[in-house]
């Protein structure tokens, strides 16, 4: 019984510190609870994932965004826009 306390004590303290650097609370608690020292001690020396550059992603116009002024056709004059 006292194993089972010590084991969810360890389990918790882990998810925290796994929540609090960015990564899954349910991972970190399992990871923690089943090897009690070395998981609350893995929790404690992994990455921040908070501290990660985020690459943001360009947005692709779509065919709304692509009006009919924006449309290019070629007229014997040369190059025009619509």
């Amino acid at each position: 019984m006292a194993y089972l306390v010590i084991c969810f004590s360890f389990g918790l303290a882990g998810g925290i510190i796994g929540r609090v650097k960015g990564s899954s609370f349910v991972l970190w608690f399992l990871i923690s609870a089943i090897v009690p020292f070395a998981g609350l001690l893995a929790a404690l020396l992994y990455r921040n994932d908070r501290d990660e550059l985020r690459r943001r992603r360009l947005r692709q116009p779509s065919i709304a965004d692509r009006g009919v002024h924006q449309q290019r056709y070629v007229l014997p004059g040369g190059l025009r826009e619509r």
